[in-house]
């Protein structure tokens, strides 16, 4: 009995013992993650214009003479001497290998970044006249990142408690909308 005892109690005491190392791993996570936080918190306010009166985008996007660079990278021109025009209902399709701009553009549409050089205008407008709350809270993105599962588009709306009716209805737009796709290819670099 005296040694079943002893057994039991050093297999709890290795347990708890065990145990430790992931309560310090998890320990550690949250200081680091407390660190990215505080991080966050001291970075500087974006400048929003917020005097600017609330101008409603039409739609018209221009990038003229766009030199662009991220702040640590300087030396590394992402975008170069970039002319674009975007009528209003147009649409465009901008393709091209990872790391060529593609997001980059659209970035700097919303104002995360500052351009090196060059205007870009919406609405005829520079970008820089516009409150930014009110330029972001009018432009939709459609990401190229996949945020569904990755299972067809069925077993997807199934996960969502999509009721099927609602699920044909929408097989039917995308049917309709990849006829009527009418794509204008149109950037210099």
């Amino acid at each position: 009995g005296e040694l079943f005892a002893f057994s039991i109690y050093t297999v709890f005491i290795g347990a708890s013992v065990g145990g430790l190392a992931d309560i310090y791993s998890r320990i550690q996570k949250s200081i680091g993650a407390s660190e990215d936080l505080l991080e966050i918190h001291e970075l500087a306010k974006e400048k929003t214009n917020k005097k600017s009166p609330k101008k409603i985008i039409k739609g018209k996007i221009e990038f003229k003479n766009v030199v662009f660079s991220y702040e640590n990278r300087v030396d590394n021109i992402i975008l170069d001497n970039i002319n674009l025009i975007v009528n209003q209902s147009d649409s465009i399709a901008i393709v091209g290998p990872s790391g060529s701009g593609k997001s980059t553009i659209t970035s700097l549409i919303l104002s995360f970044y500052e351009i090196n050089s060059g205007k870009i205008l919406i609405d005829d407008i520079d970008i820089k006249e516009y409150n930014l709350e009110d330029l972001r809270s009018q432009i939709g993105i459609v990401p190229q990142d996949t945020f569904l599962f990755n299972g067809t588009i069925e077993a997807d709306m199934e996960k969502l408690d999509v009721q099927k009716k609602k699920l044909l209805k929408l097989q039917k737009e995308l049917m309709h909308m990849n006829s009527l796709m009418n794509l204008k290819i149109s950037i210099k670099h």
